[in-house]
């Protein structure tokens, strides 16, 4: 229970930690714009983003059983059209695959048409197993990829905590900017 606990702490401080370094992303990115000497087309705060993005989700129910199936979908949507994309997942050592593909070609998708993928796996062990989805793709002169995790025992429960870190942090964030701070 302990251990579970402190993993619980580990997953906000580590959502907060992120939460922190994108606000003094916006925050710098803010004050620099008051700044004379800040070239206008510096970008450095900001993370450069593919077009592709990815979320996995279990269909269906899980069991928790040794062995019992998992059935997983993944979704890639696109903010732009691309060609020609891939898809592998990647399983730990306590998952095997039942059926499906760990590795697809994405012929084609586009803003309004997302790529949907599924695989069913079973796990050997009760233990907390990371099964993660990784999508790719290149356009000229660029190679982007987007990474989405699904935890095996633990999901639902960090999908619930990160919702409510998530609504903590906008809203810090937005009594931060009723109070007229620009830094922390």
């Amino acid at each position: 229970m302990f251990i579970a606990f402190g993993g619980i702490i580990a997953v906000f401080w580590a959502v907060q930690d992120v939460a922190s370094v994108e606000n003094a992303s916006v925050d710098l990115t803010e004050s620099r714009q008051h700044m004379p000497s800040a070239p206008k087309n510096d970008q450095r705060t900001r993370k450069a983003r593919g077009p592709l993005s990815s979320e996995v989700k279990l269909v269906g129910s899980s069991t928790h059983a040794s062995g019992a199936a998992l059935v997983l979908q993944a979704t890639v949507t696109s903010t732009k059209d691309v060609l020609n994309a891939k898809a592998k997942w990647i399983l730990p050592e306590g998952v095997v695959l039942v059926s499906g593909a760990t590795e697809v070609g994405i012929p084609s998708v586009t803003p309004g048409q997302p790529y949907q993928t599924q695989i069913t796996v079973a796990q050997k062990n009760l233990s907390n197993q990371q099964i993660h989805f990784v999508v790719s793709g290149e356009q000229p002169g660029l190679h982007f990829s987007s990474v989405s995790q699904y935890n095996t025992k633990d999901e639902e429960f960090l999908q619930q905590q990160k919702e409510t870190v998530i609504k903590t942090l906008n809203s810090e964030r937005q009594d931060r900017k009723k109070a007229g701070h620009m830094f922390h």
